[in-house]
């Protein structure tokens, strides 16, 4: 049997314990690529998070290979043609804010260009969110946002 295409999530599949992409990892799925063998990276994170890992494999800037982020909602390929793209409304951020809010926790969205938080005080963990999928923070105030914005991911954190 010919396997023609691995999905493979990012933390700690394609990841080691350390977010290191190890020479081992590199050596066996550029193998399979050479097979024929499809490699479709899949993750939570946002583009910014795992385009890094493309090059490396030998599979970035291809309209042949392909990514899936922000848990599903983006399918795309690894040269940014976007295949499917389910996103949040401006309207579901607010809902989910006024939740959040009755829930007693903090909020992040997420978009291809930037986190938004609505706090002046940047929680904790979206500074290491952040750090770790290497993409901007920016404040808004969610009186700015509109009924009709596109979000992609919002987290309760």
């Amino acid at each position: 049997m010919t396997i023609k295409l691995v999905a493979i999530d990012v933390d700690k599949t394609l990841l080691n314990s350390e977010n290191q992409l190890t020479k081992k990892t590199i050596d066996v799925l550029k193998e399979a690529i050479a097979k024929g063998t499809k490699i479709v990276i899949t993750s939570g994170r946002p583009l910014s998070g795992t385009k890094i890992y493309y090059g490396k494999l030998g599979i970035a800037d291809r309209s042949d290979q392909y990514a899936i982020n922000y848990n599903g909602a983006m399918i795309r390929t690894t040269d940014g043609n976007i295949l499917d793209h389910t996103a949040l409304s401006g309207q579901d951020y607010l809902d989910l804010y006024k939740l959040a809010g009755q829930l007693g926790v903090k909020i992040q969205a997420e978009t291809a260009d930037y986190i938004y938080t609505p706090y002046l005080s940047v929680p904790k963990y979206t500074k290491f969110e952040a750090k770790l999928v290497s993409a901007d923070i920016k404040y808004v105030r969610m009186q700015t946002i509109k009924k009709n914005d596109q979000i992609t991911k919002v987290m309760y954190i």
